[in-house]
C-alpha cells in the first residue's frame, strides 16, 4: 500500500467496500437514479438520493472521506 498515493488508496477502499454488494443492489441502484428527473440529474443528487434510499451506502461513502 506505500507505493499508492493518497487518492489512490482512498478508491482502492471504496473498490473493496463495493466489491461486497451484489448485482441486485446495483440494479436497485440504477432505478433509484432512473428515477430523478434528466434534466435535474447531478453527482450531487445521485449522491444524496442514493444514500437517503440505500443507506448500507454510508459507510462505503464514509471510507471516501476517512
Amino acid at each position: 500500500m506505500d507505493l499508492l498515493g493518497d487518492d489512490h488508496l482512498k478508491y482502492y477502499r471504496i473498490k473493496q467496500a463495493l466489491e461486497s454488494v451484489d448485482d441486485e443492489f446495483f440494479n436497485k441502484l440504477a432505478r433509484t437514479v432512473n428515477k430523478i428527473p434528466q434534466e435535474k440529474r447531478s453527482i450531487g443528487r445521485i449522491f444524496a438520493h442514493a444514500l437517503i434510499r440505500h443507506p448500507q451506502l454510508i459507510p462505503v461513502a464514509a471510507r471516501f472521506f476517512v
